[in-house]
């Protein structure tokens, strides 16, 4: 199917300028963003497209046409992107316009490159590319891939793309902000209810945080490449290896480090989320939400419901650490819960891998000074039944 063909599709898409329209209209609206690949390769005789953004660190996301989709999901859901030749030294013209990949590749690296691979497995290659660096580090990619069978883009399909290239790389540019901003207003949201919080890259960079956030300096501070880490050096252990658990564990992965008093200041629990799907989207690519909840000591009983959401214990685990703080031994504790001793002790231990403790007495005085929640944190019932 040649470009005629194809712009046939495109309803409402006749002209240059409505070509340029969609592109602007995407800004808004990213499910447009597909259609808009579609019209300009169209125009430029390719057979598929992307939009893409490099972050620093982890695997490429993209908005594909159909044709590539699937292969991509592939690629970026392996290893493959981790080692691909047209990432090693892409050249500098590719920042200013669309450059055909195989002009600055040889035929060996073509040939042992990974992208080539997955777009020969749907019949496509020839692949033209812009990047467009993003004051945030990242960096955003538009790419049109030609059938095999046709050859290389001509100058002519080139010069078509760089035509729309200055619209494209300000839409994506502006795109990408509004996804930041998105992630602003999402952890903002959390402002409302005290929760100081900041969401974490793939690459463990601070993408956002809350004005919330400033209240917890002498719990969690910046650290060096836009970090962060914790005040105290012997939870900041603890801290970077959960982060560097849930990345590699993704939304398996959930922990809290609960932080006690210090000089007058209440104890806190620092939370980490990890980031699933479509929130994503919401939270400008983020891996991880960090989430702040602070705790005041005016009253020493902490409800088993509250314990089950700051510290990821189960019902079981909650009442028995409950029963704790209000002064129970191990052994009335049990005895109250309908457990076992020997139950109560397995309890017991994993209620110490959660909080980060390592005796009952250490147990009982943290909980002690958590009495009741600042934030309005949504409270979990415990059922009785529940292990």
């Amino acid at each position: 199917m040649d470009g005629l063909e194809r712009q046939s599709t495109f309803r409402g898409v006749d002209t240059e300028t409505d070509v340029v329209g969609l592109i602007y209209e995407a800004t808004f609206i990213p499910e447009l963003w597909p259609s808009v690949l579609e019209a300009v390769n169209a125009r430029a005789g390719a057979a598929s497209g992307a939009l893409l953004l490099f972050t620093p660190e982890g695997p490429p996301r993209a908005i594909t046409t159909a044709l590539t989709r699937e292969a991509f999901e592939r690629f970026s859901g392996g290893d493959d992107w981790k080692d691909n030749e047209r990432a090693k030294s892409p050249p500098l013209d590719m920042n200013f316009g669309f450059v055909r990949v195989n002009d600055y590749l040889s035929e060996e690296q073509i040939a042992r490159d990974n992208v080539e691979r997955a777009l020969r497995s749907v019949g496509v290659g020839w692949q033209a590319q812009t990047l467009v660096p993003l004051p945030t580090g990242e960096m955003i990619g538009f790419s049109a891939e030609r059938w095999l069978n046709q050859g290389p883009h001509s100058e002519d399909n080139v010069a078509v793309l760089n035509g729309f290239r200055p619209h494209l790389a300000k839409a994506g540019m502006i795109a990408a902000r509004l996804r930041l901003e998105r992630a602003q207003a999402a952890i903002s949201a959390l402002e409302a209810v005290g929760m100081p919080s900041a969401v974490i890259g793939a690459d463990g960079r601070v993408l956002a945080t809350n004005l919330s956030f400033e209240d917890v300096s002498s719990v969690l501070r910046p650290a060096a490449f836009g970090r962060l880490s914790m005040v105290d050096p012997s939870v900041d252990l603890q801290f970077q290896a959960a982060l560097a658990e849930q990345r590699h564990q993704g939304v398996s992965s959930v922990g809290s480090i609960p932080i006690r008093s210090r000089n007058g200041e209440p104890p806190v629990v620092v939370h980490i989320l990890p980031v699933a799907g479509a929130v994503h989207d919401i939270l400008f690519g983020g891996q991880t939400l960090i989430v702040v909840s602070a705790l005041d000591s005016r009253n020493a009983r902490l409800p088993p419901g509250v314990l089950h959401c700051l510290f990821d214990l189960s019902p079981a685990e909650a009442k028995l650490a409950a029963a704790l703080a209000e002064g129970k031994s191990l052994v009335d504790a049990a005895t109250a819960g309908g457990i076992t001793i020997k139950t109560a002790r397995t309890y017991l231990d994993r209620v110490f891998a959660k909080t980060g403790v390592h005796r009952q007495a250490e147990l009982v005085a943290l909980l002690a000074s958590a009495s009741s929640v600042k934030t309005r944190m949504p409270l979990v019932s415990v059922d009785a039944g529940d292990a």
